[in-house]
């Protein structure tokens, strides 16, 4: 009987895909997990195991490994910010005054990850589109949102703004309604 040998080659994170604070994040988060199981801090522990969880699937579920970013763990953390308060509205309709309580401490734990990303606010991001949009209506006036969508540097936008292409797309999208139908 012959036996073959395979070699085992470890598996290793998207570190050659990944930017240094995609990383780095994610090593503070495994030493905040670690300190969290040494001083027995239920919360914090649920709260960061339940990011990395996220941040796993993310990985998983990406086409373009290039995208694992800065800019998608953004989007990531307002996510599960926004499904932590639908959350506590439903607890608070049921009068779960507890539940609604755990939420409102795990936003906290997942706020203080989001500040520390280096990405611009929604406002900043509101401010510069709106800038954008109207250097575009005066060069053309009758421009469609599809034709604009055509016209945009995505990559450009991204590094420049500091933001995910998708949050630049929502608020290109509210914005161009104000400014262009007005």
């Amino acid at each position: 009987m012959l036996r073959y040998s395979y070699t085992i080659a470890p598996r290793l994170r998207l570190v050659r895909y990944n930017s240094t604070i995609y990383n780095n994040v994610i090593g503070t988060l495994k030493k905040d997990l670690k300190e969290a199981m040494s001083t027995k801090d239920a919360l914090k522990k649920t709260a960061i195991k339940s990011i990395l969880s996220t941040i796993k699937n993310n990985e998983i579920d990406a086409k373009d490994k290039s995208l694992l970013d800065e800019y998608s763990l953004h989007d990531a953390f307002t996510k599960m910010v926004a499904q932590r308060n639908d959350s506590i509205k439903e607890f608070i309709a049921n009068k779960r005054d507890d539940l609604a309580e755990k939420d409102k401490q795990e936003i906290e734990v997942i706020n203080k990850y989001l500040k520390e990303l280096p990405v611009s606010s929604a406002e900043d991001l509101k401010t510069k589109a709106t800038e954008y949009l109207k250097q575009l209506q005066e060069s053309e006036p009758n421009l469609q949102l599809k034709q604009l969508f055509g016209k945009v540097d995505w990559d450009a936008l991204t590094k420049d703004w500091k933001a995910s292409q998708k949050s630049i797309r929502t608020t290109i999208v509210s914005e161009f309604k104000n400014i262009f139908k007005s």
